[in-house]
């Protein structure tokens, strides 16, 4: 045995394109998925495998969406795309393990590799680029860029725009950096940064606005400074 490309089995509405030599598929399936929605599109092994009621989702990609039941609505792109996703909706997940462990959170938007990748059940963020938001699980928050707000867990609200920007944030919420490592060890709360290096050393310091290359690059642990 060698493989034949050229074999395609039809069954329950899949199309399997690719048998071994003992009649097994073992290439690639496409087809409507779990319940044989007619709205849902599957591509790749275990893709939207276990689905039942959910509609209108499109899942390519090995072990993309493999454990939606109930959740419409989403797009899951790459190696393990949504894999854990149960009844989240209206997410858009392109990457390898992007929006890997999400169960039930909703209007989500995560491209890269791991982007937003721990993100359980929150809403409303939107992560792009190399694991953005990687391990947020909290609602709210914009990271953009390679690495943007990689290691925010529970802060809201944030808006990260650069590589590395607020990287080291934790907890911290209402921070708003632009511009390379901007605000990148913060982990305090209300902060402008505009700017490459921006208040980078800024940690636990609140209330502080730099604008321009480096400004407040100095500055560590104060507040409400300018």
């Amino acid at each position: 045995g060698t493989n034949d490309m050229t074999k395609t089995i039809w069954h329950q509405n899949e199309i399997g394109v690719g048998l071994n030599s003992t009649g097994a598929l073992d290439s690639i399936l496409i087809g409507k998925g779990g319940g044989g929605i007619a709205s849902n599109v599957r591509m790749g092994p275990s893709a939207l495998s276990v689905n039942t009621t959910g509609t209108n989702n499109i899942a390519i990609g090995s072990n993309a969406m493999p454990s939606n039941t109930t959740g419409g609505f989403n797009i899951a792109i790459g190696i393990g795309a949504m894999q854990a996703n149960v009844g989240g909706a209206n997410n858009i997940a392109i990457g390898i393990g992007a929006m890997q462990a999400n169960v039930g959170g909703a209007n989500n938007l995560a491209i890269g590799w791991l982007a937003l990748g721990t993100n359980n059940g929150a809403n409303l963020n939107l992560a792009i680029g190399l694991g953005a938001l990687q391990n947020t699980t909290t609602a709210s928050n914009q990271g953009v860029g390679h690495s943007a707000l990689r290691q925010n867990v529970s802060g809201t609200q944030n808006v990260a725009i650069g590589e590395e920007t607020m990287n080291d944030n934790i907890s911290g919420s209402f921070n708003t950096a632009v511009g390379y490592w901007a605000l990148r060890a913060v982990k305090g709360n209300s902060n402008t940064a505009v700017g490459n290096t921006s208040l980078q050393n800024v940690t636990t310091g609140t209330g502080n606005i730099g604008v321009g290359n480096a400004s407040g690059y100095t500055n560590s642990l104060g507040s409400a400074t300018i």
